[in-house]
């Protein structure tokens, strides 16, 4: 079928490229193996859920386990293989109609298109995790397998860290662990604003100088305090300790190169969050 198909032309809407167009429609019509409807049914029952191709698997579980562990290489070929399939299926359909047509069965073309539709979106539900997996939600950006979005808009830090929270799994407010990742982050807040401070995940709020992320884990060997923070709020005139400065933020764009500073919590700024990426 695919052969035929190949050697079929299209000038001024005529066929041309074949010597027997009608002979090209039975091949296309035909229930043997050439017959689109055999190469259909086989290329749907090899992409359907639990496959009798593959051992009760989709092909694209086999891809899917193929893949998984390299996620730019899977980011990039599986969704351009759910699309050439998307392809297939949709064209052999169209190849299906224009032999009904050739051989004037008109009246089977409504029912086949209405199939060709049912047929592609039955497919979604499967096939649609893969053309996701390992992607971010909109207005997220990827890096190192984590999904990242700077907020434009005002949260305390406990706000912004229950918001994060709601935006699916493993969100979060950002952890800047090292140094690529920070330095995404404050890319990421430039880009959003250059006016605000953004909270990030680090804070202290549970002890006093014991500064941990939100996953649990505690400050690593990677710092990128602004000079003279921690500060902890400083001191007044008379040398008081002014306290209460357990959360963490990036400064503003411009101001001591975008360093980490501590600030009170109930403080309003910007913020980032992070959640892991589709299907992870």
């Amino acid at each position: 079928m695919l052969d035929t198909l190949a050697r079929m032309r299209v000038s001024n809407g005529r066929y041309t490229g074949t010597s027997d167009i009608t002979g090209w429609a039975d091949s296309v019509l035909s229930h043997g193996s050439d017959g689109v409807q055999q190469v259909l049914y086989n290329l749907l029952d090899m992409v359907k859920p639990q496959s009798a191709l593959f051992g009760g698997k989709s092909l694209f579980e086999i891809y899917h386990q193929q893949l998984q562990g390299n996620l730019p290489k899977y980011r990039e070929k599986m969704p351009r293989k759910v699309t050439q399939v998307y392809a297939l299926i949709g064209g052999g359909y169209a190849v299906w109609i224009t032999a009904l047509r050739i051989k004037g069965r008109t009246s089977e073309i409504q029912a086949k298109a209405q199939e060709a539709q049912q047929k592609l979106q039955s497919l979604e539900p499967s096939l649609g995790k893969y053309f996701r997996y390992g992607s971010c939600p909109n207005g997220y950006q990827l890096k190192s397998r984590t999904c990242y979005k700077a907020f434009n808009s005002f949260k305390t830090w406990t706000d912004a860290d229950a918001y994060c929270r709601t935006q699916g799994p493993g969100g979060m407010l950002a952890m800047a662990k090292d140094s690529g990742i920070n330095s995404f982050l404050i890319s990421l807040k430039d880009a959003a604003s250059n006016s605000w401070g953004f909270w990030f995940g680090l804070n202290d709020r549970a002890r006093e100088g014991s500064w941990k992320w939100p996953d649990g884990s505690s400050l690593g060997s990677y710092k990128y305090w602004s000079p003279i923070e921690p500060n902890n709020g400083g001191k007044n005139w008379w040398g008081t300790p002014l306290g209460n400065e357990d959360c963490v933020e990036f400064f503003r764009t411009g101001w001591r190169n975008s360093n980490w500073n501590d600030a009170d919590c109930g403080k309003t700024r910007y913020f980032i969050c992070q959640r892991t990426p589709e299907g992870l």
